[in-house]
């Protein structure tokens, strides 16, 4: 009997010890062939493998090979397996948070991170992957608290330092200041001063002020008008979803009483390189030599996506409805693209292409003179002079450009950037008004559209000088040759941001 018991022991010894030699060798081999970027070998084994064992390494290992086949989906479920076997284990939690991490899953990624952190408090990859989610989120103040520790482990740490950097600028007070001067060819020139002041509170609580002046003469007769708003940002957590709204007045000196204006927008972060846009605005229109003599009031709405991919590739896709106080709408769709040729510290070159197609619903091109004077003045059949009243309004017109940017560093604090929209085929319909006088002699003025090429031109100069940490300046230059005008356009601005002093 005793011998029995000794074989027997010794027997489950022997088969244990088998086992656990076998199991080393199929992972060492699935290792070993994943090493050797024979994917598929190491996923056929471990298929095999975890289909009749329960073994983390074994799991692991094939969550990251699939990984690296560009199977997400069924690398997902290996790692979510896994995590139903083995709940809580520290190199899941961190091996799984940083795939989705790297797939912008940000969501997922944020609750394995921060779990994996209760083991772990001072992983400086964790907490920088944490940081720049929880920035992306809006949540400003808590990415700091991640960025602290990174650097407390890391005190040279340039990318954590960066993002500190960025985060400090953007939450910090400011005061921004500036100065237009603009001539087109209506003719019409303006001058203003716009001024802005905000401060970064919390998730809830960003508020921010603006006010804008613009001042033109026509006819010898001075027009000013003021507009003045205040608003508030409120970033929610956790969802990278932010609202801003604000409301001011406009007050005009041919306008009977102060006017109401206001906005409201919803921003939506998919990504940190992608963001949906949402939003409407009820504002002054101030384009034309008659909306500077009487207010002229718009409803700007947009629904847009951006792209930003790490700031070299950029792209936009909007649609815009612009609705007037006399039910008149003009409707917009465009899209643009940029694409990056060249890129290093110093230099930078992109190259793209921009579609844009927008019409009205009536074109308010109308005489500039009364249909009295007109008749005094205008043989039958002549054509009339005609001018946009109260503002511009495109009849199917269809825009395609080549968009072109560079941009030059100087030094750390002195930057240039250039960039150009050169339309390459553009038409759109331009009414042309006939003075007309029918069989019972009664005068009009008679309409007609003829299909237009043109060539439209923008060109925006920008050169931008940082002062201190602190200080901000920026002068600018635009040009723009259009259907409806030309005009040159100058301004310069300033901006403060209160910083504290850290020591370090």
């Amino acid at each position: 009997m005793k011998k029995l018991i000794l074989l027997t022991i010794l027997s489950v010894i022997i088969t244990k010890t088998q086992s656990q030699s076998l199991t080393l060798d199929t992972l060492q081999y699935a290792r070993a062939e994943a090493y050797k970027k024979n994917f598929d070998a190491a996923d056929n084994i471990l298929t095999i493998y975890n289909a009749h064992n329960s073994d983390i390494n074994g799991l692991r290992l094939q969550a990251q090979v699939l990984y690296w086949k560009k199977e997400f989906g069924r690398s997902e479920a290996t790692y979510e397996r896994a995590l139903k076997l083995f709940p809580g284990d520290k190199l899941l939690l961190l091996d799984y948070g940083r795939m989705l991490w790297e797939l912008k899953k940000l969501a997922r990624a944020e609750a394995l991170l921060t779990e994996y952190l209760l083991h772990d408090r001072q992983h400086a990859e964790a907490n920088m992957m944490l940081a720049y989610i929880i920035y992306w989120n809006g949540q400003n103040h808590a990415a700091k608290e991640k960025l602290d520790i990174v650097l407390n482990a890391f005190p040279g740490n340039e990318e954590a330092l960066a993002l500190l950097k960025q985060i400090e600028t953007a939450t910090a007070p400011y005061i921004k200041t500036g100065g237009h001067y603009a001539s087109d060819d209506q003719p019409l020139k303006t001058s203003g001063f716009s001024a802005e002041a905000g401060w970064y509170r919390s998730w809830l609580l960003s508020p921010v002020i603006q006010f804008n002046s613009v001042h033109a003469v026509l006819n010898n007769t001075n027009y000013n008008s003021v507009w003045v708003q205040a608003g508030n940002k409120i970033s929610f957590k956790h969802t990278g979803l932010s609202f801003n709204f604000k409301g001011g007045v406009f007050n005009h000196p041919t306008a009977d009483n102060t006017i109401l204006t206001g906005a409201a927008s919803l921003s939506l972060k998919l990504s940190n390189a992608i963001s949906l846009n949402a939003g409407t605005e009820r504002m002054p229109y101030q384009y034309t030599t008659t909306s500077i003599k009487i207010p002229v009031m718009q409803q700007h709405s947009v629904v847009a996506i951006h792209f930003n991919k790490n700031k070299k590739w950029l792209g936009k896709a909007a649609f815009e409805l612009v609705g007037f106080d006399d039910n008149n709408k003009i409707k917009t769709f465009y899209v643009w693209s940029l694409l990056p040729l060249f890129d290093n510290k110093n230099v930078s070159l992109k190259a793209g292409y921009a579609f844009n197609y927008s019409n009205a619903d009536d074109n308010v091109f109308t005489p500039t003179q009364s249909i009295s004077a007109i008749v005094a003045s205008t043989a039958p059949g002549s054509q009339v002079a005609g001018y946009y009243n109260p503002y511009f309004s495109p009849c199917k017109q269809t825009v395609h450009s080549m968009l072109a940017y560079a941009g030059l560093r100087f030094s750390k604090n002195v930057q240039f950037t250039s960039r150009a929209s050169i339309g390459f085929a553009a038409n759109a319909l331009q009414p042309t008004l006939t003075f007309t006088k029918n069989q019972a002699n009664n005068f009009s003025v008679e309409k007609t559209y003829a299909n237009q090429k043109y060539t439209p031109l923008e060109f925006n100069n920008e050169i931008s000088i940082s002062l201190s940490d602190r200080f901000t300046t920026a002068i600018m230059h635009e040009y723009g040759s259009l259907l409806f005008y030309t005009v040159n356009r100058g301004s310069i601005h300033l901006e403060y941001a209160f910083l504290h002093d850290k020591k370090k």
